[in-house]
């Protein structure tokens, strides 16, 4: 099937409106209904659990399910497409010894007990809660790759996702200073030349070693 032939539909919507819901409906019709074989969908999501929420839908109609390869998340689907190593992934031991190599702190997640899959620090839960997590699961370099993710994740067609930060107040007033309060980081502020040049030094660090995080495999 060409490129061109190919029908697309997206869904948007914030956690909990039912957008994986609507996708397992719309597997089920298209199989169903439409006759499309399950090895001719994809199914990708953000995590496991929802991806096989779909690999449910296909086994419940009654067929295997261990062909379907595109049933899968987001992020493994770029990692089998750009046929990458599990030694070019990103890990916690590869972004402390960044932090380590520029004199600055991180605490692995993987010390903190977490799913490996969920290894870069979300700033939208520092968002709902900055002060929920322990002050040994926040450092200075959890929170700056963490705000550089989320400006690279929620602003990916921008030329500058960085300068996204700087129009930030919640993150840069509420967020930043309790932190600060907290004695959590250095001062209640995180410039835009900071982040800047941690971006371009960590960016050199990953391609030195062959590495990508997972934003590197979306961008990619």
């Amino acid at each position: 099937m060409s490129a061109l032939a190919v029908k697309v539909t997206k869904y948007y919507g914030p956690p909990g409106t039912g957008k994986t819901r609507t996708l397992k409906q719309r597997v089920e019709e298209e199989i169903v209904t439409n006759g499309i074989i399950p090895e001719h969908i994809a199914f990708m999501t953000f995590t496991r659990k929802e991806a096989a929420h779909g690999l449910a839908v296909v086994k419940n109609l009654g067929y295997a399910t261990k062909s379907l390869i595109w049933f899968r998340t987001i992020h493994s689907a770029c990692f089998r497409l750009l046929g990458l190593q599990r030694t070019n992934v990103v890990l916690d031991e590869h972004r402390k010894a960044f932090f380590v190599s520029i004199n600055q702190e991180y605490i692995s997640t993987n010390e903190q007990n977490r799913d490996p899959e969920f290894l870069m620090d979300d700033l939208s839960n520092m968002l709902e809660d900055p002060l929920d997590e322990s002050e040994e699961a926040i450092r200075y370099g959890n929170i700056v790759l963490a705000i550089i993710d989320w400006c690279r994740t929620n602003h990916p067609t921008t030329k500058d996702p960085l300068l996204q930060f700087m129009y930030c107040p919640v993150v840069q007033g509420e967020v930043l200073t309790k932190l600060y309060n907290k004695g959590l980081l250095p001062s209640p502020k995180i410039s835009y030349q900071e982040l800047k040049t941690i971006f371009t030094k960590w960016a050199n660090f990953k391609d030195n070693k062959g590495l990508y995080d997972f934003t590197d495999m979306l961008e990619v």
